[in-house]
């Protein structure tokens, strides 16, 4: 957590250190350059990219209160071990928020790759109303022509693999709108 000097406002704070691999650095950059250009309620909101006086790559975003949605599957399992899914109204107040977010990034030209739980944040509102935000476009990729620079080898495969559809695991090149949907799904398994 970070705050504006002149403003007061808190912010969340990503930083890299300098002396990590150019591939790492050149994915938080990715992430920011990604996601700040997704203006959407339900994608977290990127307002800086940086590096400070020691070389270390910083992203700054909206400031998060909440959970992310692998907390709180978490939670309802050990809460409710007979009933591990969740309640029908979170549902039904998640889903489309989800659905609303990874719409918004794909109209953007944008595919995740890297949907789960644990990057659905379900951040409350001052007025305890739960937004869901897609948050860590980290290996993202940008399915416009200028945008599909390489941050992965052929046949390197990132992401997390019970949400990975088929064909992500079998080449991230190939993977498109279908393997966000397909990422969805499982959570949404998950979920009911």
């Amino acid at each position: 957590v970070v705050e504006h000097t002149e403003l007061g406002r808190r912010f969340a704070a990503k930083v890299v250190s300098s002396q990590v691999s150019d591939t790492a650095l050149e994915r938080l950059k990715n992430e920011a350059r990604v996601t700040s250009g997704i203006d959407h309620r339900n994608i977290v909101d990127v307002v800086n990219l940086g590096r400070s006086e020691d070389g270390s790559v910083f992203v700054i975003m909206e400031l998060l209160e909440g959970e992310d949605l692998g907390v709180r599957l978490g939670r309802q399992l050990d809460d409710h071990p007979d009933t591990p899914w969740l309640p029908d109204e979170e549902v039904q107040l998640y889903v489309p928020e989800i659905l609303s977010g990874l719409d918004a990034a794909h109209e953007a030209g944008v595919i995740h790759r890297d949907l789960k739980p644990e990057n659905i944040f379900l951040a409350k509102r001052p007025d305890g109303v739960t937004t869901v935000k897609l948050l860590d476009f980290g290996i993202a990729k940008n399915a416009q022509p200028e945008g599909n620079h390489r941050l992965t080898r052929t046949g390197q495969i990132i992401g997390t693999p019970l949400y990975m559809a088929p064909e992500q695991a079998r080449s991230m090149s190939d993977a498109d709108a279908r393997a966000d949907i397909y990422s969805i799904g499982v959570i949404l398994y998950e979920m009911v």
